[in-house]
């Protein structure tokens, strides 16, 4: 809603002026929902995403935990819950702040496209310490975490994908939402 008024500002500056082109901005009432809904949306047989009033997110993804490496053929299950807030400060951009729960156990996240995002955690010496790095898509259905908490190589790095129920179907999410990454780091693709 808010863009829809920036746009008639900045559309009545250009035009020299709201007053004079009789133009009129859209009251509150117009412009926002009346009523909130819950949807959910089947994203897949192990996925299932729930969105409420367009801002915040309620999302359990099952994948799975995995060390890099041909050699390393060995998975194990896992479930990443994620609560938080999505805004948009800008067309461009989405930023998310909150939780994501990995096997029972608790991280925080501010998210935002296109940065650097790295989930942390307080230690028990009161430190804030980094889990990994976080790749995600638009909608938040597929999930990638870079495990780089004791070190990270592309060669065994441990790796959590969501959603996926084996190490190959991991790989594909993995290399598709890292593509720009591996590109910046002049990596191959992962295995």
């Amino acid at each position: 809603m808010i863009k829809k008024l920036t746009l008639i500002i900045i559309l009545c500056t250009l035009l020299s002026g709201c007053s004079n082109t009789g133009a009129t901005i859209p009251s509150t009432e117009e412009t926002q929902p009346t009523t909130l809904s819950t949807e959910t949306t089947q994203i897949s047989t192990t996925v299932e995403v729930t969105t409420t009033s367009g801002s915040e997110i309620s999302s359990t993804l099952n994948g799975v935990s995995y060390k890099l490496g041909e050699a390393n053929t060995q998975y194990e299950a896992s479930v990443i819950k994620i609560s938080g807030t999505i805004t948009n400060p800008s067309p461009e951009v989405d930023s998310f702040g909150g939780v994501f729960e990995i096997d029972g156990r608790e991280y925080q996240l501010t998210y935002t496209s296109g940065g650097s995002n790295l989930l942390s955690y307080a230690s028990k010496g009161g430190y804030t310490r980094t889990y990994g790095q976080v790749f995600m898509n638009e909608d938040f259905s597929e999930v990638v975490i870079m495990v780089i908490e004791d070190g990270w190589s592309s060669n065994e790095g441990p790796m959590l994908t969501y959603p996926a129920n084996t190490k190959d179907e991991a790989l594909a999410v993995a290399n598709r939402l890292m593509v720009d990454f591996l590109a910046d780091m002049e990596m191959e693709k992962l295995r």
